[in-house]
């Protein structure tokens, strides 16, 4: 971690109005997708994850909220599948904030916590139902490979899922590469305490 931080927390008294507008928009959309099971904000209540790097280019954050949130909220896949996806680009970012919140949220939508442990290490241990299956190893071989499926496991995924859930699919994982790049070059950590708001 950076001593200073490479973007210290913007404290919400010193935010712009386009920056509080961003802020709330994004924390509306955030607890609408996903609820509280991960904490926001800092101690001093600055956002916490993308959001704080975010606030330096207010007027890119809305619409990255709001396209996060079309990718995020498609009802192609249920939350559990979209939690697998975004769990297997943990597993390749290792983005420490993204994988603190997404493993409280997967077990918030019915994942248990050694299906979340062992989808957040690169496994797809404890996953009986088989597209469930289908959409961690899709997902895990598009982060790890930038997108690109072998032939044998696009027809697979295909068959199973149908060619639009592929393309919605390909969406969720390249969401959370983008993110991740923002949480690690921020080098944003998990909470000290780890708990949710």
């Amino acid at each position: 971690m950076s001593d200073p931080p490479r973007f210290p927390p913007i404290l919400p008294s010193a935010l712009t109005t386009t920056q509080k507008a961003a802020a709330s928009e994004a924390e509306a959309l955030v607890r609408k997708t996903f609820g509280s099971s991960f904490k926001l904000h800092s101690p001093n209540d600055a956002l916490l994850g993308p959001f704080g790097i975010l606030m330096y280019t207010p007027n890119a954050f809305v619409p990255y909220v709001q396209h996060l949130y079309a990718v995020l909220s498609t009802p192609l896949f249920s939350p559990r599948e979209r939690e697998l996806a975004t769990l297997a680009v943990c597993a390749v970012t290792r983005a420490q904030y993204v994988d603190y919140a997404h493993k409280r949220i997967a077990i918030s939508v019915g994942l248990t916590p050694e299906q979340v442990d062992a989808a957040a290490t690169g496994k797809a241990e404890g996953l009986e139902l088989e597209r469930e299956r289908v959409v961690y190893e899709l997902s895990l071989e598009m982060a790890r490979s930038f997108g690109r499926v072998e032939d044998g496991r696009w027809e697979v995924g295909e068959r199973i899922l149908g060619r639009e859930s592929m393309a919605a699919l390909v969406q969720i994982v390249a969401a959370y590469m983008y993110t991740s790049l923002l949480v690690n070059l921020a080098e944003v950590e998990v909470p000290a305490d780890g708990a949710a708001e």
